[in-house]
């Protein structure tokens, strides 16, 4: 593959992921980003008949395919799943060319999850600051006369009242 060829892929690969702005927004992620391009690059470019990711050997073609289907969304994606990852990565090639295969197919549900969890933390904690402020009876007056608790919901549209 000429040097022609290769700036084209990744004039490509930037014009599809949107790096100028991403850079714009990140610049201290630019460096990462140079590394990723130049990975998918080399990915896209390769004349491997197969490549080898997450352990099993795709068909060149499909990854060059996928690769050259990421955008702006996907690479936000990767830098999230890096900076959350707590484990020692041996091959860093191999764990970015991963993660940058498997972005389109896992976006969404890892975005689905955190939500999920961010409002079952927010819910736990909620009814864990109730229950300590009951104990030590420090509740705000109004809640504390209405007998205010919690059922299967942190939030109530009104508060309980006494029945007697």
């Amino acid at each position: 593959m000429s040097q022609n060829e290769m700036d084209a892929y990744r004039e490509l690969i930037r014009e599809n992921i949107r790096y100028d702005d991403y850079v714009r927004e990140h610049p201290y992620d630019t460096a990462q980003l140079d590394e990723m391009v130049e990975l998918m690059v080399e990915a896209v470019r390769s004349k491997k008949k197969n490549i080898r990711v997450v352990g099993n050997d795709f068909p060149q073609a499909a990854v060059k395919s996928r690769l050259l289907k990421l955008d702006s969304e996907h690479v936000r994606f990767v830098f999230d799943c890096l900076r959350e990852n707590t484990t020692q990565v041996r091959n860093m090639k191999q764990y970015l060319l991963t993660v940058l295969y498997n972005a389109p197919a896992t976006m969404e549900s890892y975005y689905a999850a955190q939500v999920c969890h961010n409002l079952c933390v927010k819910r736990m904690t909620m009814q864990t600051e109730y229950y300590m402020q009951k104990q030590q009876n420090i509740l705000p007056c109004r809640l504390a006369q209405e007998n205010y608790h919690f059922e299967s919901s942190p939030v109530r549209s009104s508060p309980r009242k006494n029945s007697s």
